[in-house]
């Protein structure tokens, strides 16, 4: 699964960053420092027909990281939704 994320300008980050997979926007983005310099860096998985549906969202200790926690978390909501299509109620996929 390739992953390609692309800076984007956003007011409130100090650098953000986002990947698009089939009905997902991935996000990792580092927020400008409190008064003792310290960056807040986070990521969020969106989904949705407009892409503003919040499915989760969390902390990381440098951006790659963010980026890499939010591929996670997008490989595992795709999973679930593997799931939920194959074991339908109904036994059919």
């Amino acid at each position: 699964m390739d992953f390609n994320w692309h800076r984007f300008s956003d007011r409130w980050a100090e650098r953000a960053e986002r990947a698009h997979m089939p009905g997902y926007e991935l996000t990792a983005f580092a927020l400008p420092g409190d008064k003792n310099g310290d960056q807040f860096i986070g990521w969020e998985l969106y989904a949705g027909d407009d892409l503003n549906e919040l499915v989760c969202k969390g902390e990381a200790r440098a951006l790659s990281d963010a980026r890499r926690a939010a591929e996670a978390a997008y490989r595992a909501q795709a999973a679930r939704e593997i799931d939920q299509a194959t074991f339908s109620p109904t036994g059919r996929a």
